[in-house]
C-alpha cells in the first residue's frame, strides 16, 4: 500500500467539514443567545426583587411614622376653659401643582396634634424654652441649629402634624409624593391648621392653610414617592361600615373631619367631600362642649414599585367619561393581585373594574375614591399599585355630642 493511500484516512480524521463547522457555530450561537437571555432574565428578577424590597421598606417607614403620630394624638381639654387644646381637621382642596395659578388636582389634607415623645432627652427639644426671648419654632427648617443656640420656644409637649399627597407633575397627576409637616408650639398665626374652610369663597388664602404644592413644600417634607393614592376615612358613633359606597347618613365612613364642628359647612346632598356631616355652624367654634373626635381612623395608601418596575400600561383607544370598559394595549402589566385590588388610575381618575377580558377592563365604575370621571386619550398611562390599609383606634375619642345626647357629658 502506498504512502498516499495510508495517509488519506488520517487526513480526513484530523479536520471538520464546512457543514460540521457551520452546525457547531449555529449551536454555540443558540447556546450564547440562551445564556444571554437567562442572564437578562435573572437580572430582571434581581432588579424587580430589589425594587419590591425597597417598596416594602418605604411602606414600612410610612406605617411606622403615621402610627407614631396617630397613637400619640392629643385631645385632653384645657384645665381652665374645658376647651380642647387641639383639633383634628381633614378636608379636600384644589391644588395648584406647577405654580401657574390654575388648579391641577384635588388632594386630601389631614391635620392633628400629638404629644412629643422623649421631649426632655431629644436633641431638638431638650433646650426648647430654656432661653428667655427665644422665638424659634420646631418646623423642620434649621431646627438643629436653633436648638444648639437655645433659640427654640417652649413646645408645651405638643406638635401639629400635617399629612398630604401631591402630584409630582401637573401633566400626569397620577403619581404623587407623600408629605409630612410638623410645627411646635401649636397654634398662633403660623399654625398649620386652616382657620377657614377652603370651599368657602369668602375665606382668604392664609385662612385656607397650605393648598398649593409650593406652600406644602415650605411646611412639609417628602416621606414617600411613587404614591398613587393617600386617603383617610373616619368612624363616628353613627358609622357601621368602612364601605365607601355607603353614604355616611346610611352608616358609611366619613370622608372629612372638623373637630370644632364650626369651620366646615354641612355636607350638601351633591357631595360627600365638601363639608362635614356633623357640622353645626360658625357658632360651634366657641362651644367646646360639642367638639368631636372619631372613634377610629383608616388610612389607605397605594404605591407603585420604585425604579422602572412600576405596573404601567397604556390606553389602546380614546375613553369617554362614561365608558364602562377600558381598552388597554396590553393588560399583562396587571399582576394577579389586580383581581383582588381591582383599581387602576388614569390621570387624576381612579377606576374600579370587575373583570379582565383579554386586554379590556370590564364593569368599570368611573370616578372611584372620590375622583372625577373624565375622558382620556389613546396612549395615556394606566397605573396599578400595591394597596396597604391600616386602621387605628383613637383612644381619646369624643363623640357624645351635647346637641343629640343632652343628658350625657362629652368624653
Amino acid at each position: 500500500m502506498s504512502t498516499a493511500t495510508r495517509n488519506t484516512p488520517m487526513s480526513r480524521r484530523a479536520g471538520y467539514s464546512l457543514t460540521e463547522l457551520l452546525m457547531a457555530m449555529g449551536l454555540f450561537s443558540l447556546l450564547g443567545i440562551g445564556l444571554v437571555a437567562l442572564l437578562s432574565r435573572a437580572s430582571d428578577f434581581l432588579t424587580a426583587g430589589q425594587a419590591g424590597a425597597e417598596t416594602m421598606d418605604a411602606l414600612q417607614t410610612f406605617t411606622e411614622s403615621f402610627a407614631a403620630d396617630v397613637e400619640t394624638l392629643y385631645t385632653v381639654p384645657d384645665a381652665d376653659t374645658g376647651r380642647p387644646d387641639v383639633r383634628m381637621y381633614s378636608d379636600y382642596v384644589n391644588c395648584d401643582v406647577d405654580g401657574d395659578e390654575t388648579d391641577d388636582a384635588v388632594i386630601q389634607r389631614l391635620f392633628f396634634a400629638r404629644l412629643i415623645p422623649r421631649e426632655a432627652t431629644s436633641p431638638l427639644t431638650r433646650t426648647a424654652g430654656t432661653v428667655v426671648g427665644a422665638v424659634g419654632v420646631l418646623d423642620q427648617a434649621g431646627d438643629l441649629a436653633e436648638a444648639d443656640e437655645g433659640a427654640l420656644r417652649a413646645t408645651g409637649g405638643l406638635m401639629e402634624v400635617f399629612w398630604t399627597a401631591v402630584p409630582d407633575d401637573a401633566d400626569d397627576p397620577a403619581v404623587l409624593t407623600l408629605y409630612r409637616g410638623f410645627r411646635s408650639p401649636i397654634g398662633g398665626e403660623e399654625s398649620l391648621f386652616p382657620s377657614g374652610a377652603a370651599s368657602d369663597p369668602g375665606v382668604t388664602a392664609e385662612e385656607k392653610g397650605a393648598t398649593t404644592k409650593a406652600q406644602i413644600v415650605r411646611v412639609a417634607r417628602p416621606i414617600l414617592s411613587s404614591v398613587l393614592y393617600f386617603g383617610v376615612r373616619f368612624w363616628s358613633r353613627r358609622t357601621k361600615t368602612w364601605d365607601e359606597n355607603e353614604a355616611p347618613r346610611n352608616g358609611g365612613p366619613l370622608q372629612t373631619w372638623d373637630s370644632t364642628r364650626g369651620i366646615m359647612a354641612s355636607v350638601g346632598r351633591g357631595s360627600r367631600y365638601d363639608g362635614f356631616e356633623l357640622a353645626r355652624g360658625e357658632g360651634s367654634l366657641a362651644d367646646p362642649t360639642d367638639d368631636t373626635y372619631p372613634r377610629r381612623l383608616r388610612v389607605t395608601l397605594v404605591v407603585e414599585q420604585v425604579r422602572n418596575n412600576a405596573a404601567i400600561g397604556f390606553l389602546a383607544a380614546d375613553t369617554s367619561a362614561d365608558a364602562k370598559y377600558v381598552d388597554l394595549q396590553d393588560a399583562g402589566f396587571l399582576p394577579a393581585a389586580a383581581m383582588r385590588e381591582r383599581f387602576v388610575k388614569i390621570g387624576g381618575e381612579w377606576i374600579e373594574f370587575t373583570g379582565i377580558e383579554g386586554n379590556t377592563l370590564t364593569g368599570c365604575a368611573r370616578g372611584a375614591r372620590g375622583t372625577a370621571a373624565t375622558a382620556h386619550g389613546m396612549g395615556t398611562p394606566v397605573h396599578h399599585g400595591r394597596t396597604v390599609v391600616r386602621e387605628y383606634t383613637i383612644a381619646t375619642f369624643r363623640d357624645t355630642y351635647q346637641d343629640d345626647l343632652p343628658t350625657l357629658t362629652g368624653r
